[in-house]
């Protein structure tokens, strides 16, 4: 499985040699296409950036409503989409959650579309606050989901359809286990 993020990560020094080492990759359409018409499996964040301003310790916040790219990339290809859920991983650290519309989360976003990647407000240990603090983390992984057939130009009601299938399978999963984490209140 490849791991991809956004081209930002590669910009930094020796990190950047790393992830190409370990077969980590660009987000980009290209590099999915590439790896997928290979026969090998990605591993994508959808919601990227703009999700990890969203983090909050015992809350799950996906962004993924306007993210179709990869429904769109798994019909053209052909590939399962993987509905894959992470319990524990707002525990690891403390964020300040700045209000929509306010100078905090206007300078988060501006440096986000700037640099490529955000900037959240964070702390893990209290004496090395990059350090994550201990906590269960627990990754649920569901049934994939096949798409009917192939199109190598799929519609935009075809790639509509296969992003609710998807963002349906996760929240079912979700609802199924969330009060063995300690959310049983919580909605995604």
């Amino acid at each position: 499985v490849h791991l991809l993020g956004h081209n930002a990560i590669f910009r930094i020094p020796l990190f950047r040699e790393w992830c190409l080492m370990h077969g980590h990759g660009s987000a980009g359409r290209d590099t999915c296409l590439y790896l997928l018409g290979r026969g090998d499996s990605i591993a994508l964040a959808p919601g990227g950036a703009k999700e990890s301003l969203e983090c909050e310790p015992g809350t799950m916040r996906l962004v993924l409503q306007n993210r179709k790219g990869f429904a769109r990339l798994a019909l053209r290809t052909g590939a399962a989409l993987v509905p894959v859920l992470g319990f524990g991983e707002n525990d690891l650290y403390s964020t300040v959650q700045f209000e929509k519309h306010t100078w905090g989360r206007a300078i988060q976003e501006r440096l986000q579309r700037r640099l490529g990647f955000a900037m959240p407000v964070f702390c893990g240990l209290s004496w090395l606050p990059l350090v994550p603090r201990r906590h269960p983390l627990t990754t649920l992984v569901g049934a994939p989901l096949w798409p009917q057939g192939a199109p190598l130009d799929p519609t935009e009601e075809q790639v509509d359809e296969f992003h609710q299938l998807y963002c349906q399978a996760l929240r079912e999963l979700f609802d199924t286990h969330k009060a063995s984490y300690g959310m049983a209140h919580a909605s995604l």
